[in-house]
């Protein structure tokens, strides 16, 4: 038995230290990760970091529900919208999921959600606000 535990631990140290789970960051983070990819000069750097970003989960801990939107992305049938504050800015998040029921409970203005995804892109409006969205959500109701 103590054998089996033992490979149970190197196998997953192994596929932990491979990188196939992909790092959690907060909105803060990916926001000051755009602002190095936007000051880079190389436009091929710009793309490797993009992709690289693309590959990061993000994480919200705790925002209020906005709204709740039909989805403009192709797999989903909502996408909830939640302000995130970080610091001196409010970053917008489009935040899709597969688990409509859960979307069905929450309720814009009072619902409280934390959100874990996949990153998907930055979106730009022409307010220049930044908003990202957030792909592949699992969505956990706080209240």
């Amino acid at each position: 038995m103590k054998k089996y535990a033992v490979l149970v631990i190197l196998l997953s140290v192994a596929v932990s230290s491979c990188g196939i789970f992909p790092k959690k960051l907060m909105v803060a983070e990916a926001v000051a990760k755009k602002a190095e990819i936007e000051s880079l000069q190389n436009p091929a750097q710009r793309e490797f970091a993009l992709s690289d970003l693309e590959k990061e989960r993000i994480s919200v801990k705790n925002a209020v529900v906005k709204d709740v939107v039909a989805s403009n992305i192709y797999g989903y049938d909502y996408c909830v919208l939640v302000d995130v504050d970080c610091g001196d800015e409010t970053v917008g998040c489009h935040v899709y999921s597969k688990n409509n029921k859960k979307i069905s409970k929450l309720e814009p203005g009072v619902s409280r959600i934390g959100v874990t995804g996949d990153f998907s892109r930055f979106v730009y409006t022409l307010d220049k606000e930044t908003q990202l969205e957030i792909v592949d959500a699992k969505i956990k109701l706080l209240d």
